[in-house]
């Protein structure tokens, strides 16, 4: 199989499961801006083009940051197809925006997203101390369209993972029934499912 590992920092979350496809025979290769990378592993390195606009609405900076990288790692996947390289599978850590158009590039590729948060304005991390929280409906704006980019991955993801119970809750009912929860283990990448 061919497998394409996007992670910004690769290998990040993926240093023991890349390299066990590739001991394992497959043809791994990596789309990331930076990170130290893994031996043996091609990596096509990306760039953002620019940065967020000046003129952008606050609450759509965070998805503009997001469609940008998006853009940059697109670019990066079409060299690879260019020459005549395409993944069976990608695996893909979305939370920066990398993946979100690579379904475009290769509409025939099994999509595996690491979720690891959806955020939300009430229950989870942002108004959880009564004694910090103050209702503010632009940074609560804020915060719902940054799961924008999150709602694209999630559409576009034939499976998801995610590392414990709790992130999975987070995610909307509607597709949680296709986010599993995996727990890569401190030792060896040793993995235990739940």
């Amino acid at each position: 199989m061919n497998l394409l590992f996007v992670h910004q920092n690769f290998p990040g979350q993926f240093k023991h499961l890349a390299p066990h496809f590739a001991r394992a025979g497959h043809e791994v290769r990596a789309l990331a801006i930076d990170g130290p990378g893994l031996p043996g592993i091609a990596i096509q390195r990306y760039k953002p083009a620019r940065g967020t606009g000046r003129d952008t609405h606050p609450w759509a900076q965070e998805f503009e940051t997001k469609v940008i990288r998006g853009e940059a790692c697109a670019a990066a996947a079409l060299q690879f197809r260019a020459r005549g390289w395409n993944p069976d599978v990608i695996v893909a850590n979305p939370g920066w925006g990398e993946s979100l158009f690579l379904k475009d590039v290769w509409p025939q590729a099994r999509m595996l997203a690491l979720i690891e948060f959806f955020y939300a304005t009430h229950g989870l991390d942002f108004d959880f101390d009564p004694e910090f929280y103050r209702a503010d409906l632009a940074r609560e704006a804020r915060l719902r369209a940054k799961n924008a980019h999150l709602l694209m991955a999630l559409a576009d993801m034939d499976r998801g993972l995610s590392p414990t119970h709790f992130q999975r809750s987070a995610v909307p009912p509607q597709y949680r029934d296709r986010v599993s929860v995996i727990f890569d283990g401190i030792d060896t990448g040793a993995v235990r499912r739940s």
